[in-house]
C-alpha cells in the first residue's frame, strides 16, 4: 500500500527505511544500483530491429530472454536466493512482471520495446518478492528442524497461508540446497518476525 509520506515525520521514515534495510538485503541501495548498472549494460547491447517479420521477432525475443535469465540468474547467485526463470507471457500487461512458482513472468513487448525504469523497476521488484518468499522457507524451516522436507515446508507453508501455489517443490528444493549448501547467517529476530 503506497501511502502520502507527508503525514510521516523524517525521523519516522528513517526509522521505517532502516527497519526494511535490516531486513531484506534488497532494500539496500546498493544491491538496486548494482542491478540497474547490469540491467543498463544489457540494454546498451539491444538494438532496435524491425519485427515485422514473426521470425525475427522471435530469434531477438528468445535472445534477450536469455540474456535476461543470466543476468537474473548470476543477481540471485550473489546474493543467496533461489534462481528466477525469466518467461514472457503475452497475457500479462507491458511493463507488468510477476513470480510464479520461481518464474518471473513479463509481457514480450517489455523486452522488444523496452522502458528502462519500467523494466527494471518490475523486475527488481519481484526479486524482493524472491527475497520474501526465500525468508519465509528459512523460517519454515528453522522452525521444523534441520531435517525438514520439502513436502513439510510447503504443507507448513499452505496451513499459515491458506495458498498452496507459492512454493513449488523446485522452489523450495533450490531453497533448501542454498540454506544447506552455502554458510548463511541466522535469521535475526526482525527477520523471523516478517517472515
Amino acid at each position: 500500500v503506497i501511502r502520502d509520506l507527508s503525514e510521516f515525520s523524517p525521523e519516522q521514515i528513517a526509522a521505517e527505511v532502516a527497519r526494511l534495510q535490516s531486513i531484506y538485503t534488497l532494500s539496500k541501495p546498493a544491491l538496486l544500483d548494482d542491478f540497474v548498472i547490469r540491467g543498463r549494460r544489457l540494454l546498451a547491447n539491444w538494438t532496435n530491429v524491425s519485427l515485422d517479420d514473426l521470425t525475427l521477432r522471435n530469434s531477438v525475443l528468445n535472445e534477450r530472454v536469455e540474456q535476461l535469465n543470466d543476468m537474473v540468474s548470476s543477481f540471485c547467485d550473489e546474493n543467496n536466493l533461489p534462481q528466477l526463470t525469466v518467461r514472457v507471457d503475452e497475457s500479462l500487461r507491458p511493463g507488468q512482471a510477476v513470480i510464479e512458482n520461481g518464474t518471473l513472468l513479463i509481457h514480450p513487448d517489455s523486452l522488444l520495446f523496452p522502458n528502462e525504469r519500467d523494466l527494471f523497476d518490475g523486475l527488481y521488484h519481484e526479486l524482493t518478492h524472491n527475497e520474501q518468499l526465500f525468508l519465509i522457507v528459512r523460517q519454515l524451516r528453522s522452525e521444523l528442524g534441520p531435517n525438514a522436507t520439502v513436502n513439510q515446508i510447503r504443507q507448513a507453508y499452505e496451513t499459515a497461508t491458506d495458498r498452496s501455489d507459492d512454493l513449488s517443490v523446485e522452489y523450495v528444493t533450490e531453497a533448501l540446497n542454498i540454506i544447506n549448501q552455502r554458510e548463511l547467517e541466522p535469521l535475526t529476530q526482525t527477520q523471523s518476525r516478517a517472515a
